[in-house]
């Protein structure tokens, strides 16, 4: 990991070059007028640095959001997680045929229905899951540790509110799983 983080400076457009049509000025619009891009911004900045961490264990962030789902919910099937952390079922075949190759995540049949199969870590898998955790809770407490307990209470309660605005579930223990990690 590098030891600056990558810094994008905020680029503002200079004066008198608002855009005319039609013999119009409109007024002039930034990029970081918009909310947006900031949260966009926010997310990237810290899945880089989780992404960092994981790659030194050999694992992306997709995979791990896979591996813990799988760890998380006894029996998932491939077509099941990718509904539940809503990645398309293209995508979520190439990152099992990953975790399988990495020896982390094995396929085992559902009695009744060949055509069905259950996601499973190993005993490899498990055994990195652990590490992988304590990273993740690791980072969340490093971006996070900006914001006091009633902070992070009040983002969790806004962000709750603007997930359900935009129709995604979240589960209700999430508000209440308050500080530090």
């Amino acid at each position: 990991m590098p030891d600056k983080p990558f810094r994008l400076h905020v680029l503002e457009p200079r004066p008198g070059n608002a855009r005319r049509r039609s013999g119009q000025q409109h007024s002039q619009r930034k990029l970081s007028d918009h909310t947006a891009y900031w949260l966009h911004r926010l997310s990237r900045s810290v899945l880089a640095r989780f992404d960092g961490r994981l790659s030194e264990l050999g694992i992306t962030v997709a995979q791990f959001m896979v591996m813990l789902v799988i760890y998380s919910v006894e029996g998932m099937t491939p077509q099941n997680l990718s509904k539940y952390i809503d990645v398309d079922k293209g995508s979520i075949t190439r990152i099992i045929d990953r975790l399988v190759a990495k020896g982390q995540v094995v396929r085992r049949a559902i009695q009744g229905d060949r055509r069905v199969v259950a996601l499973e870590l190993t005993k490899e898998g498990e055994r990195l899951m652990k590490k992988l955790l304590k990273i993740a809770d690791e980072e969340d407490n490093a971006w996070l540790n900006v914001l006091s307990v009633a902070e992070i209470t009040e983002f969790r309660k806004l962000l709750g509110k603007l997930l359900t605005a935009q129709g995604i579930n979240y589960p209700e223990d999430w508000l209440t799983r308050i500080g530090r990690l």
